[in-house]
């Protein structure tokens, strides 16, 4: 059989294959219950445009219709009500595709500096957690990503590759973070819940991320206590400001942590 002779038949309106359902696709999984296959939006992409057209999902979610629509050339516009989706569609975008960083990828509608931060927080306290999270690269825990209820202390959590030694060879292992989110006053006794929490969870790790005039209760309250990857050690309960955060600065946590910056990570090789 030859395909000059046998072109098939032309996809019809019934789409079944096997492809394209995220089911088993564990590595495209991002928490979002209504989360849709990429080959899926791929094929809808390539049947409706071509390359240098603008692609428009105006209730974006996770982005997996950018994800496609950057893979294949297009131009994309994505829109959605909840600002944790922001950071993780940007977060996303940037991971996956080494020729961009995040000053790519404008963003409209969150805050821009400290003082639009302070009043998100005194407007719509979920709002500002949700807007954080996402922008720290932080994931639901217990629940789909921007769900309300209670947290267990657990405003996000962020998976993170951690590179140890073991015997003569290096090895990733995933290990997770605990973000905690004020937008007020920080109580000593919310330090040391997340120590608390941290512990409880088996994470390696807590932020605490607030506002810079917080800052010296984080400091004084927490742990003292270290964890280490195969390179150094770092703090298990450490203060992370919303104006660090707006500066682009990050953590101190492994390079493996968050945002690629310049379209890149400094992430150890294994070797």
């Amino acid at each position: 059989m030859y395909l000059d002779e046998n072109p098939g038949v032309a996809i019809g309106s019934l789409w079944a294959d096997k492809g394209l359902t995220i089911q088993g696709k564990d590595n495209e999984r991002l928490g979002y219950p209504t989360q849709k296959p990429l080959a899926l939006m791929e094929r809808i992409i390539k049947a409706s445009s071509n390359p240098g057209d603008t692609v428009l999902d105006p209730f974006c979610g996770c982005g997996t219709t950018a994800y496609a629509a950057e893979s294949l050339g297009r131009k994309w516009i994505g829109i959605d009500i909840s600002r944790f989706s922001t950071g993780l569609v940007q977060r996303r975008i940037v991971d996956n595709f080494g020729y961009l960083n995040r000053d790519d990828i404008a963003i409209h509608g969150t805050p821009e500096n400290p003082a639009q931060a302070r009043d998100l927080a005194q407007a719509d306290k979920f709002e500002f957690e949700k807007w954080v999270c996402g922008a720290m690269g932080a994931n639901g825990m217990y629940k789909n990503p921007g769900e309300r209820g209670a947290d267990g202390g657990v405003d996000g959590v962020v998976e993170l590759p951690v590179i140890r030694q073991v015997g003569s060879k290096f090895e990733s292992q995933t290990e997770y973070v605990i973000i905690q989110v004020k937008g007020g006053n920080v109580a000593p006794d919310s330090v040391k819940a997340l120590s608390e929490t941290v512990r409880r969870l088996g994470a390696v790790a807590g932020v605490m991320v607030c506002f810079r005039d917080q800052m010296g209760t984080v400091e004084n309250q927490r742990s003292k206590e270290l964890w280490s990857d195969a390179y150094q050690q770092y703090p298990v309960i450490q203060g992370f400001s919303i104006e660090q955060m707006l500066a682009d600065e990050r953590p101190n946590l492994p390079p493996t942590w968050g945002y690629k910056h310049g379209g890149k990570t400094s992430a150890p090789q294994l070797l």
